[in-house]
């Protein structure tokens, strides 16, 4: 027996419960000792069992806000730390020889950080390209992996991240440069990569089609690989030092250059 006060008596039974909220039992009050039915503690069991995962779950609110704080500080201090610098890397985003033009010829006039071509041309195009301004061919990178202007952040990405570099310049043509500048400074940005972008006017008419439904869709799907890159950042299994193009082989099996580049081709010499 337990005596408590004060306690209610059911009026049917005449059996003594202790007060329980919220369910609360419409009978007379009386101070007394009383003793539970099988139900009553059913009751208190399960009311005990929802204030503990109730408890629970403030306390993971509190620790996922506590994380979430802390990756807004050091990301905020990061991106104060890459404002402050010079760019330290280029990505360029593939689709124009005008823009590897200009990159071969940033490479000629000193730039020495890693320079990453995302989804190119044909890697022998652009090694004679460089060659033929007269560009170092270290510390280049192609990228092959990307399909898309989300796939040159998402592979891009892990690239910086090993480099350690807090500062990029990204390469693109006017009419993509804002959606490549919103994807770039989401994906990027959220891993504390402060981002420039460097337009290169093209000739012709631009290959891409832009609108501002394209736009937002990119950025949401950017928005989605912000927080899950945070753990989860596959590499791009297809990434070629510019340097390590192996121009025999591709002489032998044949390649075409865009012809604005002044470059021949290879008509190849495998039956």
């Amino acid at each position: 027996m337990i005596c408590v006060d004060p306690v209610y008596v059911d009026p049917v039974h005449g059996e003594k419960l202790l007060k329980l909220d919220p369910f609360r039992v419409a009978n007379r009050r009386v101070g007394a000792c009383y003793r539970y039915s099988s139900g009553h503690m059913d009751i208190e069991k399960r009311t005990n069992g929802v204030m503990g995962r109730r408890r629970i779950g403030q306390v993971m609110s509190w620790v996922l806000l506590a994380l979430v704080v802390m990756w807004g500080t050091v990301t905020a201090t990061h991106l104060a730390q890459g404002s402050n610098r010079s760019p330290e890397a280029i990505v360029m985003l593939g689709g124009s020889i005008r823009r590897e033009i200009y990159i071969a010829d940033r490479r000629s006039q000193g730039f020495a950080g890693p320079i990453v071509i995302s989804r190119g041309s044909e890697a022998p195009c652009i090694y004679l390209l460089f060659q033929k301004i007269q560009a170092d061919l270290d510390n280049t990178w192609l990228e092959n992996c990307a399909n898309s202007t989300f796939d040159n952040f998402r592979y891009s990405l892990p690239l910086l991240q090993a480099w350690g570099i807090r500062r990029v310049q990204v390469v693109t043509s006017p009419s993509h440069g804002p959606r490549a500048g919103w994807l770039a400074r989401v994906i990027l940005g959220s891993h504390g990569i402060w981002v420039d972008m460097d337009l290169v006017a093209e000739q012709g008419v631009p290959g891409n089609q832009e609108s501002r439904l394209k736009t937002l869709l990119d950025v949401a799907r950017g928005l989605g690989w912000a927080m899950l890159s945070q753990i989860y950042a596959p590499p791009c299994p297809d990434v070629t030092p510019l340097a390590a193009v192996d121009m025999a082989q591709w002489q032998a099996q044949g390649f075409q250059c865009e012809h604005q580049s002044g470059i021949e081709g290879s008509p190849g010499t495998q039956e």
